[in-house]
């Protein structure tokens, strides 16, 4: 718990002699972490929800007066004693004033077993990183509830977080723990201690090193012999020490049926609000209501808005995939098969209007979600992308930048429609998509084209030179130079047969 001195800075109206709630709600406006959920009857003030142990605070007969934007930031928060309640917190949004009176602040809490639980967003060594989230836990844990709450051997190992050699194995993208756990001595110490009780010398000799240079190169180095096969008997003894920390402590299980149920609603009424409103814009308490889930339940659960926002988004990293019947390339061919790819992706974004929000969510945030999930699609087209590639290149097509404008051109008519005709052209309408559609098959129809044309220039030059007409007349006759009529002949191995299938 922070000093009084400190926490007043970030809550006035503070008292010295106030009980531990009110200074754990100081705290959260210290680490610029309040927020305030309704479920049921009651407000929820989050503290600190994660898998070792859940705390919040509830308010005994509240009023709030005011709306309360949970995605806004607060710019100020303070605590006045009432007439009508004994407490008002006032917070301070950008355009907007809130007002909770209260009687009273509890604490709830509890901790739970860990040692079987992990996040991970970042692919390579697993078991460390899984480590490194599980001791992190524990960290979080020590930092925000005490050692009160903490058994011995987590007093012992929580320190270890602080060693960054062994906290660059984050399973989180980028060292987001650098600011969060910061090196200290004790992490050093703490991990010498560990592998001295596995003889490890070489690591201790590497130790030795990096406390006499801790920087950046030496940091890596010791991280990278953390990843040896070496290290496997340290690895073990720091799992064991985690798996004795939390064995002794309840399971947190709804049952898998609950637990199924529980996530089923919850994605539904997101996907719904999302729909609606968009990513980054569901209100928290909306959802919560929707889903008919407490603040505790969700927080455990989730953790955030964010992770949960990256759960449906899962659910359309193969939205292009699904889409686009790839099987249907042999039966209607190569031309057959390009516009109506097109006309298929066009079709289905315009009926998805989730979809639509994760466009607009990629295009306006930049995040781990987004990240995968725009790369995803592009991945999941990289085998079409290569036959049209392979198909058009010798003709110098440059078929990807075709397709790159075409898919983007569907991305913003249809994002684009609601707002304004684009060219007069309603796209909204059903005389819009027909618009685009006859323009689809006009543009296939004049790439193609192109390519027949370069096909038969191919077949020219190689029928004159087989009839024995020199490589000087071909050029005159055809308009083209020596090297372009060597790169004429030299594709001439370019499997044909793809374009008869058109006929």
């Amino acid at each position: 718990m922070q000093a009084y001195k400190d926490l007043v800075k970030a809550l006035p109206g503070l008292k010295e002699d106030m009980p531990r709630a009110f200074y754990m709600l100081a705290e959260l406006f210290d680490y610029g972490s309040f927020d305030i959920c309704r479920s049921d009857d009651k407000y929820i003030i989050p503290y600190i929800m994660n898998d070792a142990v859940e705390c919040y605070l509830t308010v005994e007969n509240a009023v709030l007066k005011g709306d309360y934007h949970s995605e806004e930031e607060i710019i100020s928060a303070s605590l006045v004693l009432g007439s009508e309640k004994g407490y008002g917190l006032i917070l301070h949004q950008q355009d907007n004033v809130i007002t909770l009176w209260f009687d009273n602040l509890h604490v709830h809490e509890a901790c739970f077993k860990y040692h079987e639980i992990g996040h991970f967003w970042v692919k390579g060594q697993e078991q460390w990183r899984m480590l490194v989230y599980m001791v992190g836990t524990i960290a979080d844990k020590y930092m925000y509830m005490g050692k009160e709450y903490c058994n011995e051997t987590e007093c012992f190992i929580q320190s270890l977080i602080y060693f960054a050699p062994f906290r660059r194995w984050t399973p989180v993208p980028g060292d987001l723990m650098e600011y969060h756990f910061p090196a200290r001595v004790e992490g050093i110490d703490i991990m010498e201690e560990l592998c001295r009780e596995v003889s490890d010398t070489d690591y201790l000799k590497l130790i030795a090193r990096y406390r006499a240079n801790p920087c950046e190169k030496t940091e890596k180095l010791l991280s990278r012999h953390l990843a040896d096969a070496k290290r496997v008997p340290l690895y073990q003894y720091i799992y064991k020490l985690v798996i004795k920390a939390s064995k002794d402590y309840p399971e947190r299980n709804y049952g898998n049926q609950i637990n199924e149920q529980i996530d089923k609603e919850v994605i539904s009424e997101l996907e719904k609000l999302v729909a609606e409103y968009g990513f980054g814009n569901v209100n928290l308490s909306a959802l919560m209501k929707a889903a008919n889930i407490e603040a505790n339940v969700f927080y455990r659960r989730y953790g955030s808005m964010e992770n949960l926002y990256d759960r449906l988004a899962k659910q359309y990293d193969f939205w292009i995939n699904d889409t686009i019947d790839v099987s249907s390339l042999n039966i209607l061919g190569p031309k057959k098969f390009f516009a109506e790819t097109f006309k298929t992706l066009y079709r289905n974004l315009s009926d998805n209007t989730v979809m639509q929000k994760l466009l607009l969510y990629e295009m306006s945030v930049i995040n781990e979600t987004t990240k995968r999930t725009a790369e995803t699609r592009d991945i999941m087209n990289l085998n079409l992308i290569a036959f049209y590639d392979n198909l058009f290149k010798p003709a110098k097509i440059n078929i990807k930048a075709i397709m790159a404008n075409l898919i983007g051109g569907i991305y913003y008519l249809i994002l684009h429609r609601r707002c304004a005709k684009t060219c007069t052209i309603d796209f909204s309408t059903q005389e819009g998509e027909k618009v685009f559609f006859e323009w689809i098959d006009f543009l296939t129809d004049a790439i193609f084209d192109k390519l027949e044309a370069y096909e038969r220039n191919r077949k020219a030059a190689q029928e004159m030179l087989s009839d024995g007409i020199s490589e000087f007349k071909i050029c005159k006759y055809m308009g083209i130079n020596k090297n372009d009529l060597k790169m004429l002949l030299s594709n001439s191995h370019r499997n044909s047969r793809e374009l008869s299938k058109e006929s």
